[in-house]
């Protein structure tokens, strides 16, 4: 009975109040935000030697608020929060994981950034976050075409390494790998020089500075099963740019005990007529 009386109640409130028009019903005021400012989150390298370069492409922050997800965002943005007071902030760098808009994610080898920031009513604070890779990130290959080797291996299959190593306006940072396609030497594969086996299928990205002309792939190639999988499609992007390709789902269509390559690899569109590819800082984390 208490039950059917809080639901037929306000209904019968309602009924009254349109019954006798000279009633008005009243929404109840809007609560006044705060605002959060985030412009962009920086990585900080602790260490070149291990971490490699501080490039990267951090589109969007997920915001904590003493615990509780606000949301995700893509900056620059205001957030706002319905709260007041101090409070502790907590920002984790959000990527477009595989290139893509539509598969937004945390980047799981990024360390978030925290802070205790004062929250006004209708006014702004803004924030820079700064986040960095967690101590225990395993780098288990990493090549940026840097002095003393360039540890890629770009001899597989029946072409020859058509591999080049360029500096200067062309190149990222310091130097980088290129490589041109023609109708005779039409196809390129590159894969780490040395075979791999993962701990465990969580948190293996391949992370890439990269421009071209036409779409390339990246894959793993399972020894073990003489398997090549084509992963990722990468969209051809002729400015320098970056990608995170999560390769935790390619692994996990593998049988276990997997012994894996990581490859690049293009083949010459019919449409385009001199492809071409320069790629620099290959990080591949597990």
């Amino acid at each position: 009975m208490k039950y059917l009386l809080r639901v037929v109640g306000p209904v019968m409130v309602a009924i009254g109040a349109f019954a006798f028009g000279g009633c008005t019903i009243f929404d109840p005021a809007e609560e006044i935000p705060s605002y959060v400012r985030i412009n962009s989150i920086s990585l900080q390298i602790n260490n070149a030697v291990i971490e490699g370069t501080g490039s990267q492409k951090i589109t969007d922050a997920w915001v904590y608020i003493d615990g509780d997800l606000i949301g995700a965002f893509e900056m620059p943005v205001s957030v706002p929060v319905l709260k007041e007071g101090t409070h502790t902030i907590l920002v984790l760098a959000g990527i477009k994981q595989n290139g893509l808009s539509s598969t937004r994610a945390i980047y799981p080898n990024y360390r978030g950034w925290s802070s205790t920031i004062t929250l006004t009513r209708g006014e702004i604070v803004t924030v820079a976050p700064v986040v960095d890779y967690y101590p225990a990130t395993n780098f288990v290959w990493m090549c940026n075409f840097e002095p003393p080797g360039v540890n890629i291996d770009a001899s597989g299959g029946p072409w020859p390494n058509r591999l080049q190593v360029i500096s200067g306006a062309q190149a990222f940072e310091g130097n980088s790998g290129y490589v041109t396609l023609t109708s005779d030497t039409n196809e390129f594969y590159a894969q780490n020089n040395t075979p791999l086996t993962f701990n465990g299928a969580f948190g293996i990205y391949l992370e890439l500075n990269y421009k071209c002309n036409q779409n390339f792939v990246v894959g793993i190639y399972n020894t073990t099963t003489a398997t090549y999988l084509p992963w990722c499609d990468v969209q051809a992007s002729t400015e320098w740019n970056k990608i995170y390709i999560q390769l935790n789902d390619a692994v996990t269509t593998q049988p276990p005990n997997g012994i894996y390559y990581v490859y690049i690899a293009m083949k010459k569109a019919d449409d385009v007529a001199n492809p071409w590819l320069a790629i620099d800082n290959i990080k591949l984390i597990n």
